[in-house]
């Protein structure tokens, strides 16, 4: 799978923002993207401080090694955006783009309306295919896939919709019109460290699918896999992806 990551001037380019620039002519008692007055909130009765880093606060989660391991996966929150076709498509760069872009700035929006900042997550991916068989034998074309950055669980819908209207009014990533809150709930799952190309994936897919075999464990849901590695600073043989499946 060929993916391209998206972030910084990038960002600037397709929200007009800077990352750090706050939005307080609109969220702070002026008239916001919806033409409504958005007052500061509270959470849990007071304002929250410091910075919500979900990788680290669920690390277990994300420790994979090259054999399959067992993990168990809390319920999480995510802004997604789904689509299909081959990842060199316009689709899913379109998509991609949208949300970092859609990230960046639901950050921005709920630092300073409800008072909590958060680290922008790795990207995430569900990958399935609407045929029989493994999504990988498929056609790159057959290919669906729904591309996924964790946010905390107190992100709300309004929140994301703020964020979409933002950049909707400044005509910066259209494709943002597209994403959703999605909430996952995997619970037990096996999981793989993948290191090395996209395309040489289905080894360690393959390992994952004997691992569950010997295990008498069957496979609950889509194929996840979360990027920890930047592939434009990346040698292909070098990137880390962590591959995951719910099992039951």
């Amino acid at each position: 799978m060929a993916l391209v990551l998206w972030h910084g001037g990038e960002y600037r380019r397709a929200t007009g923002l800077s990352r750090d620039r706050v939005f307080r002519r609109d969220l702070t008692g002026g008239r916001g993207c919806h033409g409504r007055t958005t007052k500061l909130r509270e959470h849990d009765g007071r304002r929250m401080s410091g910075k919500i880093d979900l990788f680290r606060q669920h690390a277990d989660e994300y420790l994979a090694r090259p054999e399959p391991s067992v993990v168990e996966v809390a319920p999480a929150s995510y802004i997604g955006i789904q689509g299909g076709g081959a990842p060199e498509d316009m689709p899913f760069q379109g998509g991609l783009a949208a949300l970092f872009a859609l990230a960046f700035t639901l950050k921005s929006v709920v630092r300073e309306a409800a008072g909590y900042d958060f680290a922008v997550g790795k990207l995430e991916a569900l990958w399935w295919t609407d045929r029989p068989g493994a999504f990988w034998q498929a056609p790159r074309s057959a290919w669906r896939w729904c591309l996924l950055i964790r946010v905390p669980d107190m992100v709300d819908q309004p929140a994301i919709e703020a964020a979409r209207a933002h950049l909707a009014a400044r005509r910066r990533a259209p494709d943002a019109a597209r994403a959703a809150r999605v909430r996952l709930e995997e619970g037990r799952c096996l999981q793989v460290l993948h290191v090395g190309p996209y395309a040489t994936e289905p080894e360690s897919i393959a390992r994952l699918e004997q691992a569950a075999t010997a295990a008498g464990m069957a496979f609950a849901g889509h194929h996840h896999e979360i990027y920890l590695s930047d592939p434009r600073r990346t040698v292909a043989t070098k990137l880390r992806t962590i591959l995951r499946r719910p099992v039951r």
